[in-house]
């Protein structure tokens, strides 16, 4: 299911519990519940395009390793072709985990990307204690499932 769907569902069984009188909210904490329940699955659905797609996830750990990079470097560390490239920032942008920066370069203006502090986060606090306890316990996750994660890293 994806994520507005679960939202218009969640929204969905609220708005029918309050309006058979089985639950009863003031509006202003309905509006706060509301917000805080489209702000949790925004973020869910981030955390899953990343984890859900490689290039966006390698992308993260480059960018961290190397401070900042333009598109071409970033393709070519990678191996990735410009498509891939370019859908990953674009996502990657729309949703706050890089900042492009423009830099003049020889009379043209260049983007280059850098990670945002929710990326620097979420590498430190999500994804690395993710690919500690495979370390830790490669008997229960398997070692391919140990080198896939290490070779995001390289």
């Amino acid at each position: 299911m994806q994520t507005p769907e679960i939202l218009d569902r969640v929204l969905g069984c609220t708005i029918h519990l309050l309006s058979k009188g089985i639950v009863h909210l003031e509006l202003a904490t309905a509006n706060n519940l509301l917000t805080e329940l489209q702000n949790v699955t925004i973020m869910q659905y981030m955390i899953t395009e990343i984890l859900g797609h490689k290039d966006y996830l390698r992308i993260l750990l480059t960018l961290r390793k190397r401070k900042s990079l333009r598109f071409s470097e970033i393709k070519k560390e990678l191996g990735l072709n410009p498509n891939q490239v370019n859908r990953a920032l674009e996502f990657l942008e729309e949703c706050l985990w890089v900042i492009p920066r423009a830099v003049p370069k020889g009379g043209r203006i260049l983007a280059q990307y850098e990670l945002s502090k929710r990326a620097e986060c979420f590498l430190n606090d999500v994804v690395d204690p993710m690919r500690d306890a495979i370390r830790k316990n490669v008997a229960a996750f398997g070692s391919s499932e140990l080198r896939e994660v290490q070779a995001l890293y390289h």
